[in-house]
């Protein structure tokens, strides 16, 4: 202290000298600038908090008179000031929002939030935004913390009731008045009605599978639930519906015949007939809720296949083997809704299959049998799950997990082949009111132990019996069944971007860009690729409310330099 009285404040005439002392002596600033920056911490924040309290009260004075460009202005430049107090933030939201920027007020109060706010009126505000948008999970992901929002004890049905019995629509949606209605809830809902198959308008703004949920405030606070769905066409039910179900399938020698909800008591029944002399195949499946719960649901299914192929080596394309391969299989499964975040399919089917010679190829081309064309009975145990991996409902990301493991017993042949599969799906909406732009990332691979026959290996390519998409090879050659990549072990990757080019009706056209990535290992070094293989392209569909796709794809594979298009339509069956 006795040191930093030699130097006191400097005066307009001795500030040269001072000057000289910052330069050449440190105990000026060692003596000056802590007291100052002591003086700063101590009596700043107490200014700042009263100036905080007053700026709120004229910008809220400002908006209310309807100046809400001077209330901005003035929270701006208190900003600007005092850049810790959330409540300026906050209610720059609330003036944002009166302007009718929401992207805008989003922004602010997740501002809020990161400066620590405890406020609940700010998780209320976000979560009404996001509401607005038409993102229901992510408003109740940031209003059930806050014990929002409350069931009407005014609350009838669930909107369900126009499609399935209201028994049905009441435990497929169960709503309890007066209790919270929380996210989990949604989300499980979600995929009841999923399981039961009677809704065809599936969310793309939001998660995957979930569906279009109203939140309607009462004037007393609460909220009332009502859950829209479209149901999926049935044949017969119209005209325009019939017409479209049998044309989606008659370029391809193929009908599609089904009602997804005989009776309202969503029981369904699926057909489909192929009569195409080189890959005839019927298939059926009827499902229905087991025990009357929509949670757990019964399939019975049968397809028969009677396919010629004609097997094409990977890398010279040269053709390898030429057979007939017959197979009948009946089987029976059940699923349910485990929770909110996953679901879960057991089956066990019944199957035999043979290989003989084909009567309407070419014998002089015909070469000699591979050993792994083994035929016979077996019986197939199988189970399926998918479930959740992320969801971050306020950026429109979300992740699933599917997999699926197998093991089948081969009768005659006394052997065991096992099979595990597994697939990781990534969506990503940037867009708020619709899929436009939508971009989505699968990865998946499998690997099977055992002597697999040829046509129970794992198809890698685009073929409409097939679900290992890599676009660029085509898995039939002039009708032929074997062109496409075959191994006991795979790992393909896709990467797609939705973008829509216009509506006409319940009709949306898109276009889609997308790159496929795939390697196959075949232990025989044949119908594998040694290689990654890279496929780019695009595709162009047409998508109806019901869920019914048509997709026309032109791919090219870059490493043999030669372009593909296949045409199918989903779901296919």
């Amino acid at each position: 202290m006795i040191l930093c009285s030699l130097y006191p404040p400097p005066s307009p005439r001795t500030l040269p000298r001072y000057l000289l002392l910052v330069l050449f002596h440190p105990l000026f600033i060692t003596c000056w600038f802590p007291a100052i920056s002591l003086q700063a911490q101590v009596e700043v924040p107490q200014a700042h908090h009263e100036n905080a309290e007053a700026i709120v009260r004229r910008a809220v004075a400002l908006a209310k008179a309807g100046d809400t460009r001077s209330a901005g202005a003035l929270l701006q430049e208190g900003m600007r000031r005092i850049q810790d107090d959330p409540r300026l933030v906050t209610e720059m939201a609330g003036i944002s929002y009166m302007q009718g920027d929401l992207d805008e007020a989003k922004q602010w109060l997740w501002k809020a939030r990161r400066m620590g706010s405890q406020d609940p009126y700010v998780a209320e505000f976000l979560g009404t935004l996001y509401l607005l948008e038409g993102n229901v999970e992510a408003a109740l992901v940031l209003w059930n913390p806050i014990g929002l929002p409350k069931i009407s004890d005014k609350q009838l049905g669930t909107g369900l009731e126009t499609v399935v019995h209201a028994r049905l629509a009441s435990m497929s949606v169960p709503l309890e008045a007066e209790s919270q209605f929380t996210a989990q809830a949604y989300r499980r809902a979600s995929r009841v009605v999923a399981l039961q198959g009677v809704c065809g308008n599936v969310r793309q703004t939001s998660a995957p599978g979930s569906f279009p949920l109203e939140l309607t405030a009462t004037p007393d606070g609460d909220y009332q639930i009502s859950l829209h769905c479209l149901e999926k066409p049935g044949f017969g039910t119209s005209w325009p519906s019939s017409a479209l179900m049998l044309a989606r399938g008659v370029g391809y020698q193929t009908v599609h015949l089904s009602h997804p909800n005989l009776g309202k008591r969503a029981i369904a029944v699926q057909t489909m007939l192929r009569w195409d002399a080189r890959k005839r195949r019927a298939w059926m499946s009827t499902s229905a809720p087991l025990a009357g719960r929509p949670s757990w649901r019964l399939e019975i299914f049968g397809d028969a296949r009677r396919e010629h192929w004609r097997a094409i080596a990977a890398d010279d394309r040269s053709l390898q083997q030429v057979f007939l391969h017959r197979k009948v299989e009946a089987g029976i499964a059940v699923s349910a809704v485990l929770g909110s975040r996953a679901t879960w399919r057991n089956g066990l089917s019944f199957s035999n299959r043979s290989f003989t010679d084909s009567h309407v190829v070419d014998r002089a081309a015909q070469l000699s049998f591979d050993a792994r064309l083994n035929g016979g009975s077996a019986i197939r145990y199988g189970h399926q799950i998918h479930t959740d991996i992320l969801r971050i409902p306020t950026r429109r990301v979300y992740s699933f997990l599917a997999a699926d493991l197998s093991a089948e017993r081969y009768t005659g042949l006394n052997h065991t082949i096992g099979r595990q599969q597994l697939r990781i799906d990534t969506v990503w909406n940037p867009r708020v009111a619709n899929d436009d732009g939508r971009v989505s990332f699968k990865i998946h691979g499998g690997l099977s132990q055992g002597q697999l026959p040829l046509t129970e290996l794992f198809s890698v390519g685009i073929e409409r019996d097939g679900s290992i998409h890599l676009r660029g090879h085509v898995g039939t050659h002039n009708g032929w069944k074997g062109s496409a990549l075959y191994g006991d072990r795979y790992l393909v990757t896709n990467l797609e971007v939705d973008k829509s080019i216009f509506r006409l009706g319940v009709v949306n056209l898109k276009l889609v860009p997308f790159l496929d990535t795939g390697w196959v290992r075949d232990p025989e070094r044949t119908y594998g690729s040694g290689k990654l293989r890279f496929d780019a392209g695009l595709q162009l569909v047409a998508a109806t409310a019901g869920g019914t796709e048509l997709r026309l794809s032109y791919a090219w594979d870059l490493r043999r330099r030669r372009a593909s298009f296949y045409g199918w339509s989903e779901p296919f069956p």
